[in-house]
């Protein structure tokens, strides 16, 4: 039997007998291997049919192979190969196989196929707006698409039971399978998973607040025997909109003690470790802030006061820091202070500690108190100093005073006070130096929160700019509001302005210039600019993306000598599924500007790689290519004869 594929995927082959093989990276070499010529598709197709892969990895690669080529019948023979070499395929790499199928090559059979043979593993799959919208739109009634949800298992945490219910909402036809499972599940409520699966699916389906189904035996009739299950039903009848209901569940949770099986299950989802006495501790703060947060959506404060302030007094025992807001929430309802008593009486102690301040500050935002959140901010932010980040932040770095400016500029906002919150972010770009975090809040902020404040008239703003070494994202979002703040017909002193703080300085800032050029439709005016940061980049991945940018602007004016001469590194920065998307392109840039004989040369490429991209054809018909095109697909036709590909593009050329 030929290997002559799989020694292509060497390095890809070399690694399928100790992990499961990766959609991604199968995809990535195939595409490789086409546009660096060292096979073609049909060359890859022979191999692949006739030989039997031995591993999952050489299945994948014959799915991706098949798939590319358009031969649907193949494929999904392949994917029983790839079912019987890795039964329990990841649930993720099975979704990447149906996106790609739904998404990118249009192969429905394909995706049937990857849900059909992975029923029990698959799990969050967009069914609904892909394989199931396909067949609505093909012809096929509810009943048939519904028969075909019904055949399938439970599958992983009832996904098929919630699909199913979700379809069945969406058509309007719900209320016989929301009454049959219903049944289902009251018939045996001591299955509590089942009656969780059920409020799930209830949930899945509701479209609007006329959907009313009868949930109330659940009060009467189940009864988990583990905390953490109440805790599931709990927060599913709250999503449901059955308060009353909820709150029966978070007491019930509150009162069942925590076996060891729940709290090594706790341990496991953590990634922290925690002592098992700080997990049964956590797990009985936050199900009694739960209750607290029920009774207060009740009206019941007096008791939703005293369950806060017994999480409280867990809170404080064990270190975890305080639930501030909720406190305040609550005793804002209640009348009482005997948290906001504890909090000032910590304030000798904890003065000087910024973090204190924070909490009191939420604490008074709970009560609805404005005037004492904005002292307790204010007091706190005096207590930060600017700082440049660290060089290696570590796993839950947090900038104080970076965190409190934009509490503190946020409430400023939230009380109608956008003029104080645009100054307070102002004078930290001032002031602090630029490097500093809390200076990249204030324009983080400015940039994506307050846009409409932002002036390309700001010196304050100009100066920062200036004096930031690189301009990265924020950077880059705040510079492009203060140009599109601008007159347009100003905006060529703006530009040159721009151009000069980016000239000779780090190529970042030429790059970050030029793209927003493009994005604000000056494209041919960008290329200078992105051409001078391609040049200087030392970085790898910050040339990439320079010439991707410029990639971008040569085909927005129709260069496309220069977008094809750039499309090797620019690429680069491509998936398997957008190299083809991106070269087609070009090509159809080449057909627009009269240059049919290069037109044909790249759409040839652009077949080689994925047969199936036909969006720009019109385009290439439009140039006179029409009959160079028939001759095109009716040889793949001869050398493919069983894709669907050649057909459909015929099927377009006439």
């Amino acid at each position: 039997m030929k290997r002559f594929l799989w020694l292509l995927f060497a390095a890809a082959l070399a690694r399928a007998d100790v992990e499961p093989p990766d959609w991604w990276e199968v995809q990535q070499e195939v595409v490789r291997t086409l546009t660096a010529q060292k096979s073609t598709l049909v060359d890859l197709t022979k191999h692949v049919t006739e030989a039997k892969p031995a591993t999952a990895r050489e299945a994948m690669v014959k799915v991706a192979v098949l798939m590319r080529a358009g031969m649907d019948t193949e494929a999904v023979g392949a994917l029983q190969e790839l079912k019987a070499l890795s039964p329990k395929l990841p649930a993720h790499q099975v979704g990447h196989i149906y996106y790609a199928a739904c998404d990118e090559f249009q192969a429905w059979e394909v995706a049937r196929g990857a849900v059909e043979m992975f029923a029990e593993i698959v799990d969050d799959l967009s069914l609904e707006n892909r394989l199931l919208q396909h067949w609505d739109q093909s012809g096929w009634t509810y009943e048939q698409v519904d028969a075909w949800l019904a055949d399938k298992p439970a599958g992983h945490a009832g996904f098929w039971v919630k699909q199913r219910m979700a379809y069945a909402g969406r058509h309007g036809r719900a209320a016989a399978l929301a009454q049959q499972l219903s049944e289902a599940a009251q018939r045996n409520p001591q299955d509590v998973d089942g009656v969780i699966l059920l409020l799930d699916a209830l949930i899945a389906a509701r479209r609007s607040d006329n959907d009313q189904w009868n949930v109330a035996w659940i009060a009467d009739e189940v009864a988990p025997k583990l905390a953490t299950k109440s805790v599931e039903v709990a927060n599913r009848l709250q999503q449901f909109g059955e308060r009353a209901m909820a709150v029966q569940f978070y007491r019930l949770a509150v009162e069942t003690p925590l076996t060891e099986a729940e709290v090594q299950q706790m341990a496991m989802m953590r990634q922290v470790e925690m002592s098992a006495e700080k997990l049964r501790a956590a797990f009985a703060a936050t199900t009694r802030e739960q209750l607290a947060e029920g009774l207060l959506a009740l009206g019941q404060s007096d008791e939703a006061q005293r369950w806060m302030v017994a999480a409280a007094d867990l809170r404080q025992k064990h270190g975890f820091g305080m639930n501030a807001r909720l406190a305040g929430e609550v005793q804002g309802a209640s009348g009482q202070r005997v948290i906001e008593g504890r909090i000032r009486e910590a304030e000798k102690k904890s003065e000087a500690d910024p973090d204190y301040w924070r909490e009191r500050a939420l604490y008074y935002r709970g009560r609805s108190e404005p005037v004492q959140e904005e002292e307790a901010w204010w007091k706190g932010l005096a207590l930060t100093k600017p700082l440049p980040k660290p060089e290696r932040v570590g796993k839950g770095h947090s900038d104080q005073r970076g965190w409190m400016l934009r509490s503190y500029a946020d409430f400023l906002a939230r009380q109608k006070r956008e003029d104080e919150a645009v100054a307070v972010l102002r004078r930290e770009l001032a002031e602090s130096p630029a490097n500093a975090v809390s200076a990249e809040a204030a324009a983080r902020m400015l940039a994506f929160d307050l846009s409409h404040r932002v002036s390309v008239g700001d010196e304050v703003l100009w100066v920062w700019l200036s004096n930031r070494e690189k301009w990265e994202h924020t950077e880059e979002r705040l510079l492009w509001r203060m140009l599109e703040n601008a007159k347009r017909e100003e905006i060529d002193g703006h530009f040159a302005r721009s151009a000069e703080l980016a000239r000779a300085t780090h190529p970042s800032r030429a790059l970050t210039l030029g793209w927003i050029m493009n994005r604000m439709g000056f494209a041919q005016r960008s290329v200078a600019v992105l051409e001078d940061a391609a040049r200087r980049a030392v970085d790898q991945e910050l040339k990439e993306r320079a010439t991707f940018t410029l990639l971008e602007s040569c085909l927005d004016t129709g260069d496309w000598k220069r977008a094809e001469a750039v499309f090797p590194v620019a690429g680069r920065r491509l998936s398997a599924k957008e190299w083809p998307e991106w070269q087609a392109r070009i090509a159809a840039r080449a057909a627009q500007a009269g240059a049919k004989t290069d037109a044909l040369r790249i759409w040839r490429a652009v077949t080689a790689v994925h047969p199936g991209q036909m969006r720009e054809l019109p385009e290439l018909v439009k140039a006179g290519l029409r009959e160079e095109l028939v001759q095109h697909y009716r040889a793949m036709q001869r050398q493919l004869p069983t894709s669907r590909w050649p057909p459909s593009a015929l099927e377009c050329l006439f």
